[in-house]
């Protein structure tokens, strides 16, 4: 890709398919948790584990997030007295 100076590139390009920059916002916006384990194993011995945890969101949406987990511990903290 070759810069050119009489674009603006912190702008989404126009397209019916969007753009890079509408995927990230989109995705910072929703918020993507991934996770996910490996485990190998010999005659039922774990020789290797190996665990993957992965969020990425913006700010605002990990506060939200935190926000939700705390009330909902909350409440069923609250149900199990």
């Amino acid at each position: 890709m070759m810069y050119r100076a009489d674009l603006d590139y912190l702008e989404p390009a126009a397209s019916d398919e969007g753009s890079l920059l509408e995927l990230l916002d989109h995705l910072l916006d929703r918020g993507v948790l991934l996770w996910g384990e490996l485990r190998i194993s010999v005659a039922d011995v774990e020789l290797i584990e190996v665990g993957l945890k992965l969020m990425l969101a913006s700010a605002h949406t990990a506060d939200r997030w935190r926000r939700t987990t705390t009330e909902r511990a909350s409440a069923v903290a609250g149900e199990h007295r």
